[in-house]
């Protein structure tokens, strides 16, 4: 098995004098190119983690079969958006579901572009940067 430490410590002295020869360049681009790859992993794990989960029962079958109290319950405990705009309207099913619904979609997406303007001042700096 290779050793590990010598390719490390070889592969960090070359990026260390890859930054040097760029100068003070290098500085603002290998800080907005590890705050990127922060994002971008970030918003992956993000998505990954809202995959549909087999086994679950859905709670538009329930909503259907005329248990909101399993409905309900299944909303809560999932973290899917859609299972939480779904459990607003359930909960507001007497008074106006729709803008339940409708709020709740609004917070939804509110998370699911978290950190995205980063990405988007990013590059809009890299895009002038030979303005």
């Amino acid at each position: 098995m290779p050793d590990f430490l010598p390719m490390v410590t070889q592969a960090s002295t070359m990026l260390v004098s890859i930054v040097i020869r760029g100068g003070l360049v290098m500085i603002p681009l290998l800080t907005a190119s590890v705050v990127a790859v922060t994002v971008i992993l970030e918003r992956l794990f993000f998505w990954r983690r809202l995959r549909v989960l087999r086994g679950e029962p859905g709670i538009l079958a329930l909503v259907a079969e005329g248990d909101l109290p399993q409905a309900m319950q299944v909303a809560r405990a999932s973290r899917h958006p859609v299972a939480r705009v779904l459990g607003s309207g359930i909960a507001a099913k007497h008074l106006s579901p729709s803008s339940a619904m409708q709020a709740a979609a609004q917070a939804e997406v509110s998370q699911a572009r978290r950190y995205l303007p980063i990405l988007d001042t990013i590059i809009t700096l890299a895009t002038c940067w030979d303005c």
